[in-house]
């Protein structure tokens, strides 16, 4: 199962004949937390692992490249190599994920992202081609390869030019980060349970602009870190091509993730929200070779106003 709960520290009992957890004000929940996860009793875990997270004393606001790609798409790897040298240009502060979705607002996939007898890793998922439907509908999504970078437009006269090619990638990155506009923190403790291939994932988003709180969603991408499939380059295939920082999943299997109402305020820091997840990951990704890409934008613009990845630490 891949549940969230939303969960305060100051109203959690644990009951002692089972490992439910229980309130004695009910939370607003949007699922179940998994507590059998956890290899042994959640009381333990609650009491010795829970986090209390110090202040957050991050003041850089990080960039998020989402990269629309596919295995069947000759002209991608040149991106994805753009895409790691602005991320390597720029440590600590980019952070990629490559989407398998193309401009299709009935399937969300084209021709690129489909498996074939030579072709056979079906990178596309429920959430990825949630993507390529949505934006298919404008925003200059017109193919693969194309990318967003914080979802920002790069028409200063359009603000619906979310999606650019990777030559203007890096020059939207920069402007980004020159600017350094932190108006949301995030922070995060990641565990991860090897007895039951299993992690829990806990977030703490710090609203600095208070004005943004109706407008924001979270989102929580579980992402393979590599794997190794054909792809297509140019007019040859390259067998063995090292597939990277592909979006598998969302912890909460919302595409476009949850809002604030999801989280629980800490009544001592009022614009701090605590979300809670537990997630249970394939069979056939290795602890090591996964992490979470977190983010929070806003609504209305889509843009995304900050980014931290946690890899899986086995």
């Amino acid at each position: 199962m891949k549940l969230l709960i939303a969960i305060s520290a100051f109203v959690l009992v644990l009951s002692t004949s089972c490992d439910k957890v229980e309130f004695p004000v009910q939370p607003q929940i949007t699922n179940d937390f998994d507590t059998t996860l956890y290899p042994g009793s959640f009381t333990t875990y609650y009491n010795t692992e829970w986090p209390n997270f110090s202040e957050n004393t991050n003041t850089d606001r990080n960039v998020l490249i989402e990269d629309y790609t596919g295995h069947r798409c000759p002209n991608c790897p040149p991106a994805a190599d753009e895409a790691i040298n602005i991320a390597n240009n720029n440590p600590g502060r980019v952070v990629i994920a490559s989407i398998h979705a193309g401009n299709d607002q009935n399937d969300g996939i084209v021709q690129f992202q489909e498996t074939n007898a030579d072709f056979t890793e079906e990178f596309y998922n429920d959430i990825v081609v949630e993507y390529g439907k949505f934006f298919a509908n404008g925003y200059q999504f017109v193919g693969n390869p194309r990318g967003t970078v914080n979802r920002t437009p790069f028409d200063a006269n359009d603000d619906k030019s979310l999606f650019g090619t990777a030559a203007i990638w890096g020059q939207q990155t920069s402007s980004l980060i020159s600017a350094n506009d932190l108006r949301i923190n995030l922070q995060s403790k990641l565990n991860y349970f090897s007895q039951t291939h299993a992690l829990y994932y806990h977030l703490e988003v710090d609203v600095l602009d208070p004005s943004l709180k109706e407008e924001i969603k979270v989102v929580n991408y579980f992402v393979e870190k590599e794997f190794i499939a054909p792809q297509k380059y140019l007019g040859s295939t390259i067998a063995d091509y090292k597939h990277h920082n592909i979006v598998r999943d969302e912890l909460s299997k919302a595409a476009f993730g949850l809002d604030l109402s999801s989280a629980e305020v800490d009544a001592s820091k009022p614009d701090r929200y605590l979300m809670n997840y537990s997630y249970e990951l394939p069979a056939d990704i290795t602890a090591d070779n996964a992490m979470v890409i977190s983010y929070v934008y806003n609504t209305t613009t889509l843009e995304i106003y900050h980014v931290i990845e946690t890899k899986v630490q086995p």
